[in-house]
């Protein structure tokens, strides 16, 4: 036995000098989840132990390049000198307990095309390197702590739940977004200008401790930020500080902690629009947007319309097309007629914007003719020419997908001696907001005939406005409606010569205009009269406008007539004392009377009235009466509507409309008699008889002689010529219920 113990122990002693001899050969490799050389995250071979780190590992960079090439998790990971991480695109890379560098580590480079989440602890990469954000960067429940350059794409985001803390000595690129829910701190920067730039967004809901020599580029601030419990923008907890104002700046993100993205019904204006990839911005009908900086488009903006009109859209900065797009409707409510346009868009074709109309012309001012549109070919639609359009049915849209047209859009004028409507030219507003026709930054040619414009709405019907008088019929007012093609005429003083011209259509005269029309300021006395049909309810308009600069001939201060071709509608005219056919009739009037005559075109017979829907400047004695002359009989205006029976066709004499403005003088005497009146225009003398249906007229000249003598026997008014010469004279009425004398002239 004891032989055996020796000869074992000897076995045992020689067995651990073998073993403590050959211990170099022997020991573990001195590796434990680091990279040993350039390659997939998820390959063995790229890991010393071949061994690929998982959600428990702390693993390590060395000096090479690891693309985490699938969806992987990790405990930690330190990045050591000149090592490279790449998270592409589409690829979820989770570290669960920090981000670090290791001892000394420089020359690095972390770059996100996917997505990076740091779950718990912090992202501390203090020393020099660079950190490159084109996807996703998610610090959760730490802090993003840095020294080196951060540049963050227009496509990426980087999001901490912590505190950031930039240290010293670095650049801040921020092309997309940035959200910080603790503080901001930085240090000096490398640069001598901003140490955050760029065209994206920050937003911190902490403090900002920034360096003396730290600078911040104000555009990059948030005010605000989109959340999306519901889609209305005008909601306070929709955002993440209540409803932007006019200097933020606003991000609308792809993933909005609600799920909704905004549609805006208010009048907005902000300082820098950014929209996400997959969001979108809704502009209604009645709402509209001004920018004062520029506009990213990764998403969608479009710009509604409907019944009411169209929304509004006006750039004062740049517009960024980065995979996104602007759409912008335009609603016709009727059929079979044909609706004046223009593109907003600078690469409008006919078989895109116009693929659901029935025709479309362009008109062709040198040839006096309309040209057709190619409705299957790709037509280039020109921004600021008119083409007139026909749907096949009601409340069809035009959508607009494209480049908005945006700075100065010219366009060339034409006078053509002879052909059919000579010096008429159809343009357009290019822009997706209101142009105003009266704004300053017109040049506008001296021989555009009385600063007039025509639209042509509804069911075939033109509304006027006139810069000059600052009046318009049937809704046309000097805010031209986005997208609104409108006539305009150009007349060369050299009528036998054929002449052109350059028009500019201002991007500085942009406005916004909710609806199709908006009202006007207009500052003359005038006086608005309507017809109806009483069967269909179609309307026209007239407008006297009593300018003290104009006179009773045609001149810059009037509006032609532009008839449409509405069977049913009875279209209403004036003429002034050279017999032009006008809607809009300005003319000096402070006092008197005047006589002015209005025409009538109806395409069939039926029931028409007349009433007054506007009234401006006429006290309560003033007076305005229609007088029939098919029937002999006046009516007061003022009081309510005329109706009367009318064949089809077109009569210009059968209607006067007698306007006076009294004066009392110290040659008028009244014997308590205070509905007779006498009123004197050119030849003729209009006699308010009030409530007496008789009285004598007598006529005296200045030497005290009877010139003119009848008795009356009617009742209200009764107009009279009494054949005398030009001349001043005085006028004696004797009724029942009072007396009254006064002084007129005649002419």
């Amino acid at each position: 036995m004891k032989h055996f113990f020796l000869t074992h122990l000897a076995f045992l002693f020689g067995m651990a000098g073998l073993l403590a001899g050959n211990s170099a050969d022997l020991a573990p490799a001195p590796c434990s989840s680091t990279s040993d050389q350039t390659g997939n995250w998820t390959s063995t071979t790229t890991w010393c132990d071949n061994v690929v780190p998982g959600a428990t590992t702390n693993a390590k960079l060395g000096g090479d390049t690891v693309t985490v090439d699938a969806n992987s998790t990790v405990n930690s990971l330190v990045i050591n000198n000149n090592a490279v991480l790449i998270v592409p695109a589409g690829v979820i890379f989770t570290i669960k307990n920090g981000l670090t560098e290791g001892s000394g580590a420089n020359n690095f480079d972390l770059i996100v095309y996917g997505t990076l989440v740091v779950e718990n602890g912090s992202l501390d990469l203090n020393n020099n390197g660079s950190i490159s954000i084109y996807g996703s960067l998610l610090v959760n429940n730490g802090n993003f702590i840095s020294g080196n350059n951060l540049n963050v794409d227009a496509n990426g985001s980087v999001t901490v739940n912590g505190d950031m803390d930039l240290g010293n000595n670095y650049d801040v690129n921020v092309e997309g977004d940035i959200t910080i829910t603790g503080d901001l701190s930085a240090g000096t920067t490398n640069t001598s200008g901003y140490g955050f730039d760029g065209s994206g967004s920050i937003y911190v809901e902490g403090n900002i401790n920034a360096g003396a020599s730290v600078e911040i580029n104000p555009d990059l601030m948030l005010g605000t930020r989109w959340v999306g419990n519901t889609a209305d923008w005008s909601t306070g907890t929709n955002w993440s500080d209540g409803v932007p104002n006019a200097s933020d700046n606003v991000v609308i993100p792809t993933k909005p902690s609600g799920n909704n993205f905004p549609i805006a019904n208010i009048s907005l204006t902000l300082k820098k629009l950014i929209i996400r990839a997959e969001a979108s911005v809704e502009m209604t009908a009645n709402s509209s947007l001004t920018l004062t900086g520029p506009l990213t488009l990764e998403g969608d903006f479009i710009i509604r319309s409907d019944a009411s009109g169209t929304g509004s859209f006006i750039d004062n900065g740049s517009i960024i097309y980065d995979g996104g797009q602007i759409i912008v409707e335009r609603m016709f409510e009727t059929a079979s007629t044909y609706h004046l346009v223009t593109p907003v868009i600078s690469d409008a074709a006919s078989n895109d914007e116009l693929a659901g109309a029935l025709g479309a012309y362009g008109w062709t001012e040198t040839t006096g003719q309309w040209t057709a549109v190619n409705l299957a070919a790709n037509e280039p639609l020109e921004p600021g020419k008119g083409y007139a359009v026909k749907f096949s049915s009601a409340n069809q849209k035009i959508t607009y997908t494209g480049a908005l047209n945006t700075g100065d859009i010219n366009y060339e004028l034409t006078f053509t001696p002879g052909v059919y409507k000579m010096g008429y030219n159809m343009i357009g507003n290019p822009f997706p907001s209101g142009l105003n026709w009266n704004s300053a930054a017109w040049a506008k040619p001296a021989e555009i005939q009385s600063n007039t414009i025509w639209y042509q709405v509804g069911n075939n019907s033109f509304a006027t406005y006139n810069g000059n008088s600052m009046a318009g019929t049937n809704g046309g007012t000097n805010l031209i409606p986005p997208g609104q093609g409108f006539w305009i005429r150009y007349i060369s003083g050299a009528w036998s010569n054929p002449q052109n011209t350059n028009l500019t259509l201002p991007n500085a005269a942009r406005a916004h205009t909710s609806g199709f029309f908006k009202s006007a300021d207009e500052g003359y006395d005038r006086i608005r009269i309507i017809s109806s049909n009483n069967q269909t309810l179609e309307t026209d308009e007239m407008v006297l406008v009593f300018a003290p600069e104009a006179d009773m001939g045609y001149e810059k201060y009037d509006s032609e007539k532009m008839f449409g071709t509405s069977p049913t509608r009875m279209h209403l005219f004036t003429r002034s004392r050279d017999n032009a056919v006008l809607t809009i009739n300005s003319f000096a009037f402070d006092e008197g009377m005047v006589v002015v005559p209005i025409g009538i075109k109806t395409g069939q017979a039926g029931s028409y009235s007349f009433k007054i829907s506007e009234l401006v400047g006429f006290g309560p004695n003033d007076l305005v009466y229609l007088e029939d002359l098919a029937t002999g009989q006046f009516f007061p205006l003022t009081q309510g509507e005329y109706r009367f029976e009318a064949t089809a066709g077109q009569n210009e004499t059968r209607f006067n409309l007698h306007l006076v403005r009294s004066v009392v003088t110290d040659l008028e005497e009244s014997l308590p008699a205070q509905d007779l009146g006498i009123h004197a225009y050119e030849d003729q003398i209009l006699v308010q008889l009030g409530q007496s249906s008789q009285a004598n007229l007598r006529i005296f000249d200045l030497a005290g002689r009877l010139v003119f003598q009848k008795n009356l026997n009617t009742e209200n008014f009764v107009s009279l010529r009494p054949g005398l010469p030009a001349g001043a004279y005085i006028v004696r009425l004797d009724a029942p219920n009072g007396h009254l004398a006064k002084t007129i002239v005649l002419n």
